[in-house]
């Protein structure tokens, strides 16, 4: 891999989400799949992040405030004598991001928890319609992850190999992290190879996976962002098709002005 200088190879998704913006920012409700995505593609599916199960916690009724004794929003509301929204607060209910699993851990797919929480499973499928679900306000003890603002490195492998069939050998791949994923907020744009993605794992200057990647074609782009539990994938219908039946990783399909949560 090398650096890139400058953003011209950037500038199709730049110039394209910009210019969408702008024409129907009145209109086009804010987290919909082509506010992060050019709308250049076939099809689009959303990558869910792998939720597992800790071998270690056997109670399902447990939450994460209640395992390490932290006050519920609620709670927190009652001594204060206000609402956390009228005061601009928000707190975290949630433990997602980088949680050491456990070897061995048991993966529990997003499908299996929507269908016993009764949450439709589609575009808007995200961990926040998930708790909603749950009825809590916090998740439960024994779920780990799903992992924020980046795929985890198995999740990554399974997609650089579902890419690879898309991604011509002699094509090389650009790899954009924005200032929120490195190590001294500066941003960093490569251009490499598809099966160089898994090395920014073992890489100190960078966090996770990338924000976006796409090929010279480009043929398909892939985008996290740093707050998702979710990856976004546009390319062809062969790819997406792919995706979506593939054992690995688990897809929901979108659409282009379809809402995100």
């Amino acid at each position: 891999m090398k650096r890139v200088t400058g953003r011209t190879e950037f500038a199709w998704i730049g110039d394209a989400l910009g210019n969408r913006s702008q024409e129907d920012a009145a209109e086009r409700p804010a987290l919909t799949v082509g506010r992060f995505l050019p709308p250049v593609f076939e099809a689009y599916c959303k990558l869910l992040h792998p939720i597992y199960v800790d071998p270690d916690v056997s109670s399902g009724d447990i939450t994460w405030d209640d395992a390490e004794g932290r006050q519920s929003d609620s709670e927190i509301e009652r001594l204060l004598g206000a609402s956390l929204a009228s005061l601009g607060v928000t707190k975290s209910v949630l433990v997602i991001g980088h949680h050491e699993v456990p070897e061995g851990s048991p993966r529990v797919r997003w499908g299996e928890l929507a269908k016993r929480w009764h949450v439709p499973v589609g575009p808007g499928l995200s961990f926040a319609a998930l708790r909603r679900g749950f009825g809590r306000e916090s998740w439960p003890r024994q779920f780990l992850g799903p992992r924020q603002g980046s795929l985890d490195r198995p999740t990554c492998e399974s997609l650089v190999r579902l890419l690879r069939p898309w991604t011509a050998r002699s094509e090389r791949v650009y790899f954009w992290y924005s200032w929120a994923n490195t190590a001294h907020s500066a941003g960093r744009f490569d251009v490499g190879w598809l099966d160089d993605l898994p090395r920014y794992f073992s890489n100190d200057d960078v966090s996770g996976s990338p924000e976006y990647w796409w090929p010279e074609g480009p043929s398909w782009c892939v985008f996290t962002d740093c707050d998702f539990a979710f990856t976004l994938v546009g390319g062809s219908h062969g790819l997406v098709d792919a995706l979506l039946g593939d054992a690995e990783v688990e897809c929901v399909p979108v659409a282009s002005n379809d809402l995100l949560i």
